[in-house]
């Protein structure tokens, strides 16, 4: 399916939408290599800086397994008939479970690719992410999260990702007083930096509402954030999520979080740190411990855009 994607704010003139195969985007993110596997025999052939897929035709998972670092590890594998982009199997483009691989990982973590309805109504497979349980084998506990490397030539010093998003119906029963649950995050090398768009409950009315932030890190001190309660946090329907950023110190940084074409946070000052960043985590499931007490934590995501431009198309 090809959503209609919102646009964003025009604050960056003269930026033209040009594409181009994740494929052959993450060719930018790493050494030459032309074996099987690399970038340069992934995807279609195009001039494009935008990769669009969702999960049709052969895309498949590869099944969890256990990396060099002894983390469960997993990849999207194959390429989607209707739009001709492939999924990178490459190793710096894959989910991230966060848990020892001496870990029964189907306790902890699912990942399936499901027959749904769709945001139009009609039939299509969507990715499901699910956290089952807390894991304390790791510092950081569970998450599932699906992360594209930066590299060294920074070519994610701007960008703009899109999708469709659907909470679980139950999200706000299983968020007390005192958690929360991310959905996105980038991260600066050595975790010096991470900007994170998160849903909080009211304190008082246990409502749910938007969060955008900005933290130094290893500490995580705070440095930025932007509470949104007048935007909805849809539960259990799809929504049109979007975020887009331009790595910067000072007045140079920008973040836009955007849910159904209405504007959650528009950030202007830092977000870099010293930059740049480790890795885009583009879709996440990671849920506090008291969360994930209560019941599992799940999403499904639908017909992904990621761009390496700060240009967007029209809302409906």
């Amino acid at each position: 399916m090809n959503p209609t994607l919102a646009a964003l704010p025009p604050k960056e003139p003269n930026v033209r939408a040009t594409t181009l195969s994740l494929a052959v985007l993450l060719l930018l993110l790493a050494p030459v290599y032309a074996g099987p596997d690399s970038p340069a025999s992934l995807g279609r052939s195009t001039t494009s800086s935008t990769f669009r897929a969702s999960f049709e035709s052969t895309t498949i998972l590869s099944g969890a397994y256990v990396s060099a670092t002894e983390t469960w590890v997993e990849k999207l594998l194959g390429r989607d008939g209707q739009t001709g982009f492939s999924w990178p199997r490459a190793s710096w483009s894959r989910f991230a479970y966060l848990a020892d691989g001496s870990d029964d990982i189907g306790s902890i973590i699912e990942t399936r690719i499901d027959d749904v309805t769709g945001h139009d109504g009609q039939p299509t497979r969507a990715l499901y992410q699910a956290v089952l349980r807390d894991n304390q084998s790791t510092v950081g506990h569970s998450r599932n999260m699906y992360s594209v490397r930066n590299g060294p030539t920074d070519v994610f010093a701007q960008g703009t990702v899109r999708y469709w998003l659907k909470l679980q119906p139950d999200l706000k029963e299983v968020l007390p007083a005192g958690s929360w649950r991310q959905v996105f995050e980038l991260r600066e090398e050595g975790d010096l930096y991470r900007k994170a768009v998160i849903i909080l409950p009211d304190a008082t009315t246990g409502k749910l509402y938007w969060r955008v932030h900005g933290d130094v890190g290893p500490t995580w001190t705070p440095d930025w954030q932007v509470n949104n309660r007048t935007v909805p946090v849809p539960l259990g329907e799809w929504m049109l999520f979007e975020v887009y950023w331009k790595e910067g110190s000072g007045s140079h940084g920008r973040m836009v979080v955007r849910i159904n074409c209405q504007t959650v946070a528009d950030h202007v000052g830092r977000t870099r740190y010293q930059g740049p960043l480790d890795a885009v985590h583009l879709f996440k499931v990671y849920a506090s411990p008291e969360s994930l007490a209560l019941g599992p934590s799940y999403q499904w995501i639908d017909d992904v855009e990621v761009s390496t431009t700060l240009a967007g198309a029209t809302c409906p």
